[in-house]
């Protein structure tokens, strides 16, 4: 979501660069002891392709390699069997945006350089940049897909001159000189050469992936799906970034023409969405293990085999009242019934089958009442007080009699 946001302020990627980890980097080479070995040293591939990507990072936004940019970003991606990469998207200035194909040339090629030329660039486009081979000559190449094609469409297509594609990525300059060179015991030309750039292969020393997007368009499908205002993108449960600080380093807002007496004494400042969540965790766990501790309790209330009879006990009127009550909770649909009869004709014992019923069919039932004197005569029962948290206010009643002048308080 955070690159679409960028793509949205600042247009589409004008390049698209993948920089390969090389594992006979001199500096990894030279810090390992003789019986080492380069895959049994992941703490030193990891730090020195961080500085390889840092140092990328600083060509790109600091030194403008390609040119003022707007915007950038990039992902590091590991492999079990493959080599670590890191995949950079750049946009340009307007000013230096790729608008014809010869600012293309100027960026990327797709070919042999001459040995008369340069050598060592020779001798790294053999070692890095090569593809494959695929296709016939390796059909068991990774890149390969079940129906015989490679994924890249490699080899390529030989062309005179770099074009600009039909909203698509640009046609590199591929000559047919009918150079081949050996590469993995197969006799490649530039057909199988993947677009690089000259300065950063130099320097890298490593596979380096250089493309050009401003060629590619937004499809009729996608051009559609945005205009109706459809969802690009969704995620269950949703996620929150919290901003990370150290305590008391939390970015703040303000006005300018705010007295700084004001902002400093405002205990607002001081709380942040990360403090926040750190005190509601402080405070969550005791409620989430009370409430725990209730439904626990609730569930393991014991049912005895005769009181899961007592409804074959219950009376006519008690039986009638039973089943409508029993076919509404087993119904799942909500309902209230208010049952009134004079004391001593059986009200608790009906309470009494309506719980064990419920609770041995795996329901919770909770048994409350409004007086501990009924509700301990009620199986798992509790004061509504105790189990809804009411607060109650203790009013002084006094009420007398002519007899004997009792006096009762509440």
């Amino acid at each position: 979501m955070d690159v679409i946001a960028l793509v949205q302020r600042f247009g589409k990627p004008d390049m698209f660069i993948t920089m390969t980890y090389n594992p006979t980097w001199p500096e990894i080479k030279e810090h390992l002891w003789t019986t080492d070995e380069t895959q049994n040293r992941p703490d030193l591939i990891s730090r020195v392709f961080r500085a390889k990507v840092e140092e990328l990072k600083t060509d790109i936004s600091k030194r403008n390699i390609f040119g003022k940019i707007v915007a950038f970003m990039y992902t590091i991606e590991f492999q079990k069997r493959g080599l670590s990469h890191a995949h950079f998207l750049i946009i340009l200035d307007n000013e230096y945006k790729l608008l014809t194909s010869e600012s293309y040339d100027g960026i990327t090629s797709a070919e042999l350089p001459e040995t008369y030329l340069d050598k060592k660039l020779r001798s790294l486009v053999l070692k890095h940049i090569m593809h494959g081979p695929c296709g016939n000559l390796n059909p068991t190449n990774s890149c390969m897909k079940k129906n015989d094609l490679c994924k890249f469409n490699y080899p390529k297509s030989f062309a005179e001159q770099i074009t600009k594609g039909r909203d698509s990525y640009p046609i590199y300059k591929r000559r047919n000189t009918r150079e081949v060179v050996k590469v993995w015991e197969q006799y490649l030309d530039n057909s199988w050469v993947v677009p690089y750039n000259s300065f950063l292969l130099g320097k890298f020393n490593c596979h380096m992936n250089v493309k050009v997007f401003s060629d590619i368009k937004v499809s009729p499908p996608e051009a559609a799906w945005r205009l109706f205002g459809f969802s690009i993108s969704e995620m269950y449960p949703s996620i929150y970034y919290l901003q990370l600080h150290l305590r008391g380093q939390q970015f703040i807002s303000f006005k300018g023409n705010t007295d700084i007496n004001t902002i400093v004494n405002n205990p607002m400042i001081k709380k942040t969405m990360l403090t926040e969540f750190f005190q509601m965790n402080r405070i969550r766990p005791s409620i989430l293990e009370k409430e725990a501790k209730e439904v626990f309790f609730e569930r393991t209330i014991t049912v005895s085999e005769e009181d899961i009879l007592l409804h074959k006990k219950l009376n006519t009127k008690q039986l009638k009242a039973y089943n409508v009550i029993i076919d509404q909770v087993f119904s799942k649909k909500p309902g209230a019934f208010f049952i009134d009869d004079p004391g001593g004709t059986g009200k608790t014992f009906l309470y009494r089958a309506l719980l064990e019923t419920a609770r041995s069919k795996g329901y919770i039932a909770l048994a409350t009442a409004t007086s501990g004197v009924v509700a301990s005569i009620l199986p798992g029962g509790r004061t509504a007080h105790s189990r809804f948290k009411y607060l109650y206010t203790l009013m002084k009643i006094s009420a007398a009699t002519s007899a004997n002048k009792v006096q009762l308080q509440v």
